[in-house]
């Protein structure tokens, strides 16, 4: 009996150490887990006891970390930038900015802005009684401006010329009727030099195409050398080059006409070819005081309306007889040999002083023909003391 309750015992010890030994080994196993997902040693209480692992929470994103980090700022508010007025200033081409018409003509008004900022799109024109002239103007990106004018009834008006709706310029234009007769105009008067000896030999130097950029180097060589020349410009370059005009004149060279924009005559009409030539012939003569008498056509082309033309309005035509092609070659030492090998007594020289070439030509070809014994004068004074006959229609190419 004694030994079978010994037995009962013995056997219900064994159960309760099987289960300490049990619990025991699971929270082992539990703090091994543990230690492996954290890689630290398992917390414990400050009773000693080990303490559950902490319940895992996900980390904060970036945008959360700074929205909770960054201040909170207003947005920033400008007041918007007004540029000031541009304040555009034009020069008119007239030097007192007034007109003289007859009734039916057709002339024009130029002008070019002193502005580089100003939007040419902005600019207008208009006459103040469209009954005494009208104006027709449209703005473009050239350098000059050109208000097409037509003389409809005798009066006066004004023509405004604007810029975004502010006046910047009036022209006084008074219109007349034209003189009861229709006689061809006068030959103008042109100068003549005392000192000419007309038992030497003479020549004619020409340049067409300018006024340019080296024109004024060329009449230092002149000045330097006492020679004279004569000057065929174009029209659409004289606003660029005013100054320059207004010194051909006053150290007294001639400017004779090779037409506004340099188009070949015998594809116009004749009132195309009158305007061609006259619109040249006021703006110098606007510009100088001074009446260009003679005209050079382009490429030497010539018509039965060119000659009436010549007639009618008092030029005279004028060509050439020593042509270096200096155009062509552009080089100083051919065109320097072929003037020197080619001029003669009354010979009339082509040459154009819009290349660099022909001008740095000159610096030998003046002097040198004045050492050959030539006089160097202008066309009209070569004409005076030759045989030709100087009577506008003719058409002159030589003495």
């Amino acid at each position: 009996m004694a030994k079978g309750k010994t037995a009962a015992l013995i056997c219900t010890a064994s159960i309760v150490l099987l289960l300490v030994i049990g619990f025991i080994v699971v929270g082992m196993a539990e703090i091994s887990d543990y230690v492996r997902e954290t890689g630290t040693s398992a917390p414990s209480d400050t009773d000693g006891t080990t303490a559950a692992p902490p319940e895992s929470t996900s980390p904060a994103t970036e945008s959360e970390t700074a929205a909770a980090t960054e201040p909170v700022t207003e947005p920033v508010t400008t007041e918007p930038v007004t540029e000031p007025p541009l304040n555009v200033e034009i020069r008119v081409m007239l030097p007192d900015r007034s007109l003289a018409l007859v009734t039916g003509e057709e002339s024009e008004i130029l002008f070019e802005i002193l502005t580089n900022a100003a939007d040419q799109m902005l600019l207008s024109a208009s006459s103040t009684n469209d009954a005494v002239v009208t104006a027709e103007f449209t703005a473009s990106d050239a350098e000059v401006h050109e208000i097409k004018l037509k003389a409809v009834a005798v009066g006066e008006c004004a023509v405004e010329i604007y810029y975004d709706a502010e006046l910047l310029a009036s022209v006084a234009i008074t219109v007349s009727d034209p003189p009861e007769t229709s006689a061809p105009k006068d030959l103008p008067a042109a100068d003549f030099h005392n000192e000419i000896d007309p038992s030497k030999p003479m020549l004619a130097m020409t340049f067409d195409d300018g006024p340019g950029n080296y024109t004024d180097e060329l009449l230092d060589i002149l000045a330097e050398n006492g020679a004279r020349a004569t000057f065929m410009v174009v029209g659409t370059r004289i606003a660029k080059h005013e100054d320059t005009i207004k010194r051909i004149v006053a150290e007294g060279h001639e400017i004779g006409i090779h037409t506004w924009d340099h188009t070949k005559l015998t594809t116009l009409s004749y009132d195309e070819i009158v305007e061609e030539v006259d619109s040249v012939r006021r703006y110098i003569r606007k510009l100088t005081g001074v009446t260009p008498r003679i005209m050079r056509p382009p490429y030497g082309s010539t018509n039965d309306d060119v000659k009436k033309a010549s007639v009618n309005e008092g030029f005279l035509i004028v060509r050439w007889n020593v042509d270096p092609e200096d155009w062509k070659t552009r080089n100083a030492e051919t065109n320097y040999n072929e003037v020197m090998s080619t001029a003669k007594d009354g010979c009339i020289i082509l040459c154009h002083d819009i290349h660099k070439e022909t001008v740095e030509s000159m610096k030998r070809i003046i002097p040198d023909l004045i050492a050959k014994g030539y006089q160097l004068v202008t066309v009209s004074e070569l004409l005076e003391y030759s045989s030709t006959e100087r009577v506008p229609g003719e058409i002159i190419n030589k003495r």
